[in-house]
């Protein structure tokens, strides 16, 4: 069977990683498997590098609405910015589609599987699973990985349009979390029929006896310092004031521990980042990393997982990394957040978004209670073992397609 898959991205990070997992883990070594994938992507070296091997990965130059005319429009105030996307969404559209058509008919398939970010998310990703039943081919499948969100009014007539084709094009949605599944339904056109949920899963690669992280000996971090790690996209809504705000407070009680921010973004949000560096934590042990490799290691040899997100985080894959080797995490109450780590207390700690202090009391209590530390890292480790193994998620995405 010649399986395709489609995404569409402008950013490094999660959906690459839950695409070399799948990929990679593909149960059926006689299946022909292609990705299709922006050429602009910022993570498509990494996903080269990784299944280049097994995968025909193809690179497409469609235009795309967030990137095109990106350079003149960015000096408008952002209101105007996103009508302005929004509205060469729609311009776009019909080019994108006949753009996809034609690659479609030509590569042929026998199934497609689009892997999309939040809802709406990519528009060749919609434009994708309508397309290709357009040429007459199966229902196929839609993946999102973030929330969808309700049209704006001045779009909704559009939006309408392209969630009912898609709806008729595709057998089934797939969301990463039950938060995530349920967002499908504040679109009027959704309902819970064809909504299914699966909990991505990983590779478990831990190994307690590999060497540090090089740049930890880099920053000159001794192995008896605590570290302690975030790793994300520099989006406002992961959360990277809320986490400063709370380190101004961790650091007033122990000031010789270390903060690792790692993730991608423009450099507009890494100075906003460092801006709040300045404004909260001056000359403290705060190390704004950007993107890292390998950064699995790191988490090996972090003492706590961080995820302060304030919206729209939809399962929260770095809490089930770290849940896998041991590390406990403490994150906010957001999205699917609750549904990766478990119980409050068990695995780590929840904490109501915008509450510093809870934030940073559980930081200082994991921090102070080795015993209660030691117990939350054996139940995190049975917890990803149980739930989030990528044998079972890619075994429920193989089902789906055959």
């Amino acid at each position: 069977m010649k399986i395709i898959f489609f995404t569409e991205n402008n950013r490094a990070g999660g959906m690459d990683k839950f695409l070399v997992t799948l990929l990679k883990n593909w149960p059926n070594n006689k299946d022909e498997l292609t990705l299709i994938c922006n050429r602009d992507h910022p993570g498509l070296v990494d996903l080269e590098r990784e299944l280049s091997d097994k995968v025909l990965i193809i690179k497409h130059s469609i235009l795309l609405n967030w990137s095109f005319c990106s350079t003149f429009i960015s000096i408008l105030p952002n209101f105007i910015q996103r009508i302005l996307r929004q509205s060469m969404r729609i311009l776009l559209a019909p080019y994108q589609f006949l753009r996809l058509k034609h690659i479609f008919k030509k590569l042929g398939g026998d199934q497609l599987l689009t892997i999309n970010g939040a809802y709406p998310g990519g528009e060749t990703c919609r434009l994708s699973n309508i397309a290709w039943h357009s040429l007459g081919r199966a229902q196929s499948i839609h993946n999102i990985h973030n929330f969808a969100i309700k049209p704006r009014f001045i779009f909704s007539w559009y939006e309408a349009f392209i969630d009912k084709m898609l709806i008729k094009s595709c057998k089934c949605f797939v969301a990463v979390s039950q938060a995530c599944s349920d967002s499908l339904l504040l679109r009027n056109q959704f309902n819970n029929k064809n909504i299914i949920t699966i909990y991505n899963g990983l590779d478990c690669i831990s190994n307690p006896n590999s060497e540090r992280h090089h740049i930890l000996k880099k920053l000159n971090i001794s192995e008896d310092q605590k570290i302690l790690i975030m790793l994300g996209t520099y989006e406002k809504r992961k959360g990277h004031e809320f986490l400063l705000k709370t380190m101004k407070v961790v650091f007033d009680s122990k000031a010789d521990i270390h903060l690792l921010i790692c993730g991608t973004g423009t450099n507009n949000e890494k100075q906003i980042i460092n801006s709040y560096i300045q404004q909260y934590t001056p000359e403290k042990n705060i190390h704004l990393l950007g993107f890292v490799r390998d950064a699995d290691k790191l988490i090996e040899s972090s003492y706590i997982l961080l995820v302060p997100s304030q919206e729209h985080e939809s399962f929260g894959l770095t809490a089930v990394e770290a849940m896998q080797k041991g590390v406990p995490v403490i994150t906010t109450n957001v999205g699917g957040l609750p549904e990766a780590v478990g119980e409050d207390g068990v695995c780590g700690y929840i904490c109501n978004k915008e509450d510093i202090d809870c934030f940073s009391k559980k930081i200082l209590y994991l921090i102070d209670n080795k015993d209660i530390y030691n117990k939350m890292s054996i139940n995190a480790v049975k917890r990803a073992q149980d739930l989030f193994e990528a044998k079972r998620m890619v075994n429920e995405y193989y089902k789906l397609i055959n």
